[in-house]
């Protein structure tokens, strides 16, 4: 799912909560979610994994392991998380493969729908540009005969 560059403390940015809501929230010593951010211990992977489980059923972050459709051009997309904390939205048309990002904080709380929406134009936009240069290209070549 989310990689371990997404750590407690950002996961719990990204709620909005302190750290007493957000221990509340999980149902986990507020101790534990200090120490975890200051980095004096680390959680084990199972942890991050419950989280993330958590954080993506009450609409926090988006499902990464889904494969989602565009809605003008139904287009698979995919969804990932880099490095940076940012949303890599990925699909292939006309057998190529296309990236486009997103910050995580786009995403909002109660409107998971919202985003993945936003992402879907996102993505029917990128198409309509490739299908728009590839006709102006064809047609280029057709007046050049």
């Amino acid at each position: 799912m989310y990689n371990n560059d997404m750590n407690i403390k950002n996961l719990r940015k990204i709620t909005k909560m302190t750290q007493s809501a957000f221990a509340e929230y999980l149902n986990i010593p507020v101790a534990n979610i200090r120490n975890w951010e200051q980095g004096f211990r680390t959680p084990p992977d199972y942890v991050y994994n419950l989280i993330e489980t958590i954080m993506i059923k009450d609409g926090y972050l988006i499902d990464t392991t889904k494969t989602y459709k565009s809605i003008d051009n139904n287009i698979d997309f995919n969804v990932k998380v880099n490095d940076d904390i940012q949303y890599m939205i990925e699909f292939e048309f006309n057998n190529a493969s296309y990236v486009t990002k997103a910050p995580v904080y786009y995403h909002t709380r109660r409107k998971p729908g919202i985003f993945l929406d936003f992402c879907s134009f996102l993505v029917d936009d990128m198409v309509d540009e490739i299908r728009f240069n590839s006709n102006r290209k064809f047609n280029e070549h057709k007046c050049d005969s």
